[in-house]
C-alpha cells in the first residue's frame, strides 16, 4: 500500500503539468476575420473591405490595395481608417466581373508587421446582370409549356374515360 500512496501524488502532479502548463504567447498578430472573406464568391460587389487583426493596428503604418481582374487597377478609395484591431477600406464602385486581391501590410501597436491579402470573386457587375434580364426569353415560354402541358394532359384523360365505355 505505500507504494500506491506514492504513486498518487506522483501521477496527479503529472497530470496537473500536463494540463495545466502555461499558456502560449502569440509573438505576432495575424489576420484573425476579413470582409469579405477569403475566396469569397460575390453577387454584389462590396463597398468596403474590413480587416480583423489579433492586435490593434497603427494606422501610420498601415497599407490597403485592391487590385482588379487586369492585375493593374487599384480600387481603393484612397485612407484606410483603424479603429482597434479593425482596419477598413473604401472601395470605388468596382469594375467588372473577376478576382480582385485586397493585399495588405500592417504595423500591430507592438511593433509587429503582418502583410498578406485577401482574395474574393465578383461573379457580375451591374450591367451584366441587367443585360441578362433583358436577353433572356422570360416568362411566356414556361406559359406556353404549362398550357401545352394541360391540353395533353386532358386529352389523355378524355381518351382514357371514353375507352371503357361502348358506343351504341
Amino acid at each position: 500500500m505505500p507504494g500506491f500512496l506514492r504513486t498518487v501524488p506522483a501521477l496527479a502532479m503529472t497530470v496537473a503539468l500536463l494540463l495545466g502548463g502555461a499558456p502560449v504567447a502569440n509573438a505576432h498578430a495575424e489576420l484573425e476575420s476579413s470582409s469579405p472573406r477569403d475566396d469569397a464568391s460575390l453577387s454584389i460587389p462590396p463597398e468596403r473591405v474590413v480587416l480583423e487583426f489579433g492586435a490593434p493596428v497603427d494606422l501610420a503604418a498601415c497599407t490597403v490595395t485592391v487590385i482588379g481582374p487586369d492585375g493593374t487597377s487599384h480600387w481603393e478609395t484612397g485612407k484606410s481608417t483603424a479603429t482597434g484591431t479593425r482596419l477598413t477600406t473604401a472601395l470605388r464602385s468596382l469594375g467588372p466581373a473577376g478576382w480582385y486581391a485586397a493585399t495588405y501590410r500592417v504595423r500591430t501597436t507592438d511593433g509587429h508587421t503582418v502583410a498578406g491579402s485577401v482574395n474574393f470573386e465578383l461573379r457580375t457587375t451591374t450591367g451584366a446582370s441587367q443585360q441578362q434580364d433583358t436577353d433572356g426569353f422570360g416568362w411566356w415560354p414556361w406559359l406556353v409549356v404549362g398550357a401545352a402541358a394541360l391540353i395533353a394532359a386532358r386529352v389523355l384523360a378524355a381518351r382514357l374515360v371514353t375507352r371503357g365505355q361502348k358506343i351504341d
